[in-house]
């Protein structure tokens, strides 16, 4: 199915300090290879949406969120501070996974809810 006005999709961020990440938005125009998308989590300093042009490559469906198991090692992405983030999995204990963020400064780590 190709993507089309409208459609909620998210954004792979390619600036320095958010490769990646993904940004949910609309689609708010198509012209070729571009998509133009009107950002949820993303604001102007008015307030408004931000609209950003990017290529198709950039743009995906929105994940489905989904609770499993995880071990060390593991490649998962994680709802942070807007947005998707992919990171490792460096620790696993009864509630939580450690995971690394490559990202973030060197050895920055954040927990996230396990499944157990």
């Amino acid at each position: 199915m190709a993507f089309e006005v409208g459609h909620e999709v998210e954004v792979f961020g390619v600036d320095e300090g958010y490769n990646n990440a993904f940004y949910a938005g609309q689609i708010t125009a198509i012209n070729g290879t571009e998509v133009e998308v009107a950002y949820d989590n993303k604001k102007t300093l008015s307030g408004e949406p931000l609209v950003e042009t990017v290529v198709q490559s950039q743009v995906r469906r929105i994940p489905e969120a989904v609770i499993a198991d995880f071990e060390a090692g593991d490649s998962v992405e994680v709802w942070l501070s807007g947005g998707w983030w992919r990171g490792i999995v460096v620790a696993v204990d009864d509630f939580f996974a450690r995971v690394y963020f490559a990202y973030r400064p060197p050895g920055h780590q954040h927990s996230v809810l396990s499944s157990d």
